[in-house]
């Protein structure tokens, strides 16, 4: 079965860049525009990675993540926070609101590329390097 991220971006052209990367690699991406879909989307499709901006309209990406990890189902779903905050006050935020990467926008695709294999192996079907 392939491997499923859920990407929870606000910002459109980023979202289709990322989504396009993810997919040229072989994970299964499903996107979301905010905290409070994101939350339902990664509820219905219990990804195997969320990755999620900071930054959005109705609820950050903080505030999802914490609720995120209340959710015995996703509770130990890895995170990856993207953001143009890259202040240390921001990082320990993350960390302590149950992230496991955080990523600088504009985002290193290859980085994201790296953090992503780390954190959940590489898509189905390609040998692990």
């Amino acid at each position: 079965m392939t491997k499923k991220i859920l990407l929870v971006e606000d910002d459109a052209d980023s979202a289709k860049l990322l989504e396009f990367k993810l997919k040229s690699l072989g994970y299964d991406v499903a996107v979301a525009q905010d905290g409070l879909e994101g939350i339902d989307s990664a509820r219905q499709l219990h990804p195997d990675l969320i990755i999620l901006d900071v930054v959005m309209p109705r609820m950050d990406g903080f505030t999802a993540s914490r609720l995120l990890r209340y959710d015995h189902r996703l509770a130990e779903t890895p995170v990856v926070f993207l953001t143009c905050c890259s202040r240390e006050s921001d990082i320990v935020r993350g960390f302590e609101s149950g992230g496991d990467v955080f990523l600088n926008k504009p985002v290193d695709l290859s980085e994201l590329a790296r953090g992503v294999e780390q954190l959940i192996g590489p898509p189905e079907g390609k040998d692990e390097k």
